[in-house]
């Protein structure tokens, strides 16, 4: 069997290392290759991985030519006959410079829209699009990333994988988080807030009478103000901080003991437009309805499954209506239509994937 090159752009990623991971299990022989960045946090996998540097927290451009050099770094210790895996558009557009070898692609997000420049961002979309085309085959992480690349038609060499829950989720007991109770809504943020959409809810929701607000995780503040405003909340007994927590160890735990969770993204740029967030399926998991942006993909996929509700929380009088219509019998019913779609469901389990990845390998 060819091996296969894994280039990440983070060491610690879990996801990736998770994919990493099932190619291993699978039987795959494989190399890995990836860079470490500043806020590396440790991980649960224990992979050998060859260490290319620390990657600097400089301009884009800047960024791109430390990739290059020490990718070509390695280019001789890539064995001839084997496949390579890029994580990311910015790998994926310097590695095919470096190694010109056949490569599978994972998305997992849209890296070009987090650039400030329109012109600049359309031609790195024309370039994601062929780097797509010219693939053996790409995982996509969301259908709606698809529908933004491929609004025509999806491609043959094309699959979509969400990033669903560890099956490891199954040896915690989840026991449910009973009949919410009128005079108090347990609402809980599951976490780490990165957004403003997400502030934004949660300032609304802490003059709501009957609600209360429990936040498990840690901030990723986008600015001083919002990291200030957010403690303020917590001194004056608005929301009750739990901090950190083990996934899934601690997640059984945590959703017995709030009736929604809230996951509203900044949907003013194109990523969190399109994507489709692990947290969808914990949320279905652990039979508990979510609160999701408006005006996005992610809304269109809880509106259809019937498992939470979209808010604009850019406008105080639909956030008004929201908790205005916000009943007892209205989360029963999203927490029925969770338990229906079941467990498995939300279950990480790519077994025919990894299976037809075999002959898309043998056949370069």
């Amino acid at each position: 069997m060819k091996t296969i090159v894994f280039i990440l752009t983070s060491i610690n990623d879990t996801h990736m290392l998770k994919r990493v991971d099932e190619f291993m299990r699978f039987g795959y022989d494989v190399r890995i290759y990836g860079f470490a960045r500043s806020n590396n946090i440790g991980s649960a996998y224990n992979l050998p991985i060859r260490n290319l540097g620390m990657m600097p927290e400089k301009q884009y451009a800047y960024r791109l030519v430390f990739m290059y050099n020490a990718l070509r770094k390695i280019r001789k210790e890539i064995p001839e006959n084997s496949v390579m895996f890029y994580f990311g558009q910015d790998i994926a557009m310097i590695s095919r410079l470096v190694f010109r070898k056949p490569y599978i692609y994972e998305e997992c997000d849209l890296s070009f829209s987090y650039i400030n420049n329109s012109l600049i961002q359309n031609v790195l979309h024309h370039i994601d699009r062929r780097i797509i085309r010219k693939s053996l085959h790409t995982i996509l992480t969301s259908d709606g990333f698809c529908r933004f690349h491929f609004p025509e038609r999806r491609p043959d060499n094309v699959s979509i994988i969400p990033n669903k829950l560890d099956p490891k989720c199954q040896d915690f007991d989840f026991k449910g988080s009973g009949v919410p109770l009128a005079e108090n809504i347990r609402i809980g943020y599951v976490g780490k807030i990165r957004f403003n959409a997400s502030l934004r809810f949660l300032r609304y929701a802490s003059e709501v009478s009957n609600c209360s607000l429990h936040f498990y995780g840690v901030g990723q503040w986008f600015s001083k103000d919002s990291e200030r405003e957010f403690q303020k909340l917590c001194d004056e007994g608005k929301i009750e901080c739990y901090g950190r927590f083990k996934s899934p160890e601690d997640l059984a735990g945590i959703y017995s003991n709030i009736d929604l969770t809230v996951a509203p993204y900044d949907v003013d740029t194109l990523n969190p437009r399109w994507a489709e967030p692990n947290k969808l399926y914990e949320a279905i998991y652990y039979e508990t309805p979510i609160v999701v942006s408006a005006h996005c993909y992610l809304a269109d996929v809880v509106k259809e499954l019937g498992v939470g509700y979209a808010v604009d929380t850019t406008s105080e009088s639909a956030m008004s209506e929201f908790f205005e219509h916000l009943t007892v019998e209205s989360l029963l019913e999203k927490k029925e239509a969770c338990r229906k779609l079941g467990k498995k469901f939300c279950l990480n389990d790519n077994t025919a994937f990894l299976e037809s990845m075999k002959k898309v390998v043998s056949s370069c």
